[in-house]
């Protein structure tokens, strides 16, 4: 008896292959790269341990070859671990198939990745005052759009891939109810 069709076996690997090709090579220089949108699709669609690694694979895979090729700072902590957080909202989504609940997930991650990144790069490379922890976020604030963007495109590109793909496996199995004994 042939396996049926699991949709996360399909999208997982074609979202990740997208969230790298799109870090290494930015479009238009927009840094829309959607290893939030990725993060969160594994947190609600697969295992907890993929949930964990894809995404954190996808970021090491491509730091290692921006900073053999760009000299970019590999292994930023702050960013590595908001991917982290972001695939645990994307656990808070497993039971979910709305598009309203899996918007603010996108929405939510963007805040948060923004957020916790800047507060690092505030610690790293801005005084230690107010003036500087503003400073840096508005510094920051033309960045956010290509996360932004990247998060709220490919979100809903992913979770609707995922989806058709469900509905399209649930069209070809065999109901129940017609096996033979």
């Amino acid at each position: 008896m042939k396996e049926p069709l699991q949709p996360a076996r399909v999208v997982a690997p074609l979202a990740a292959l997208t969230a790298g090709l799109l870090r290494l090579f930015p479009f238009a220089g927009w840094n829309v790269a959607p290893v939030g949108a990725l993060a969160l699709y594994s947190g609600a669609r697969l295992p907890w341990w993929a949930a964990l690694t894809l995404p954190l694979g996808v970021m090491y895979a491509t730091d290692s070859v921006l900073w053999r090729v760009a000299g970019s700072k590999p292994l930023d902590p702050y960013v590595y671990g908001t991917y982290a957080l972001i695939a645990l909202v994307g656990v808070a989504l497993r039971h979910t198939r709305s598009p309203w609940k899996i918007g603010a997930g996108a929405v939510l991650s963007s805040v948060l990745f923004f957020a916790i990144t800047n507060f690092g790069s505030w610690r790293d490379l801005y005084p230690q005052t107010w003036e500087g922890l503003t400073s840096c976020y508005i510094a920051a604030w033309p960045f956010a759009r290509g996360t932004i963007l990247g998060d709220l495109l490919f979100t809903p590109l992913f979770f609707g891939a995922h989806a058709l793909l469900e509905r399209r496996a649930a069209e070809l199995e065999p109901a129940a109810s017609t096996v033979v004994r």
